[in-house]
Parts: C-alpha cells; sequence; structure tokens
C-alpha cells in the first residue's frame, strides 16, 4: 500500500491536465467524479518528499544509481497502455521521469488493444493480471454507474479461470466494505440509498 500511495504521490497531475491538456480537463478523482452520482473526493496530493518517505518506510532504499532496491531487487515497473494514442504515450513518459525523481526506475511496453484486454482464451494481459502498472480509459457511468463500478470493483468480478475471466476489476482488489456498498446500491431502488452506497 505505501508502495502505490508514493507512486501516486510522485504523479503530478494538475501539471498533467495544464501542460499536455492545455488546462482543457479536470483532475479525475474517482469513476464518479461528475454527474448526478458524483462522489466528492480531493484530488490526490502531488507530494515527491512524502512518497521518498513512504518508499523508505517500505524499505525500498536508495541505491547510489538513484534507483531503489529491496532484497536485492530493484524497484523496476512496466507501464502498459493501448497503443496508438499519442497524447497517453505523452503522459506516460512524464510519469516515468516523476517516478524515477523519487526512485523508481520504470519502462513502457504499450500493446494492442487486444493484446491488453483480449479475452482469457487469447492471454489477455489485464484479465490474467500480467501487468504492473496499466493506464486506459473508461466509459463515464452515465445514466446509472451500477454496472461499471461493479464490474470494475467488486471481488465477484475478478476474473479467474473458474469464471472464464468475465469481469474487469483486473487489479484483484478486494474490500468487503466495498463489496457491500456495491451490494447495497445494486439492491435498491432508492436513488438517494443508491447514491450514498
Amino acid at each position: 500500500v505505501r508502495v502505490r500511495t508514493a507512486l501516486e504521490l510522485a504523479i503530478d497531475k494538475r501539471a498533467l491536465v495544464d501542460k499536455l491538456m492545455f488546462g482543457q480537463a479536470i483532475v479525475g478523482t474517482n469513476e464518479l467524479n461528475i454527474g448526478a452520482w458524483q462522489c466528492t473526493t480531493p484530488p490526490s496530493e502531488f507530494n515527491p518528499d512524502q512518497a521518498r518517505g513512504l518508499l523508505d518506510q517500505a524499505g525500498w532504499k536508495l541505491g547510489t544509481d538513484g534507483i531503489r532496491s529491496k532484497n536485492g531487487v530493484r524497484l523496476r515497473l512496466k507501464l502498459q497502455g493501448p497503443t496508438g494514442d499519442s497524447l497517453r504515450e505523452q503522459v506516460e513518459q512524464v510519469i516515468l521521469d516523476e517516478w524515477r525523481a523519487v526512485g523508481v526506475e520504470a519502462y513502457i511496453e504499450n500493446a494492442p488493444t487486444a493484446a491488453l484486454f483480449g479475452t482469457w482464451e487469447s492471454g489477455g494481459v489485464a484479465r490474467h493480471g500480467k501487468f504492473d502498472v496499466l493506464i486506459y480509459t473508461t466509459g463515464l457511468p452515465i445514466p446509472d454507474p451500477q454496472s461499471q463500478v461493479e464490474t470494475y470493483f467488486a471481488s465477484w468480478q475478478i476474473p479467474y479461470t473458474s469464471n472464464k475471466g468475465a469481469g474487469y476489476n483486473y487489479m484483484r482488489w478486494i474490500s468487503p466494505t466495498a463489496d457491500a456498498a456495491i451490494k447495497t446500491a445494486g439492491g435498491s431502488a432508492d436513488f438517494a440509498t443508491r447514491r450514498d452506497a
């Protein structure tokens, strides 16, 4: 958790929006950051010093070459996204530079959408969890976000052999609190109950 938090703290999202998107976007905060279902979450902070501190606490020590290691293993990550999007590729390059500034080595290995998000049977990278970091976009949860939130975040939506790779919880995130809230929202017709969940 400390490493993941550090990776996020090391990314200057405001600068990405201002410089690469000419200020024509908002900094995303969660899956439901616009519309009737909006959840108010402040943007994550850009704090490289805090990122370095978290990496130190997690036992990743800075080497003489500026890259961290732990138990003889370098902190080296593969950043992947779909090919053919020049803006995303620019964002990836900035992220690599920002991570390097806190001692994280990363490299880009983009692939065609079909390879990254292919079926279970075809060996899709995301479905099989064969990635370090994925960068991609999803559609807006309009008009009702239940299906999208459930398929991306519910523990029962993790792709496995037993479910033939169904679901989009590629990060394999499990949270009993989120699972309960997703079930509450999906089991009610009341807007306020569903929105709160």
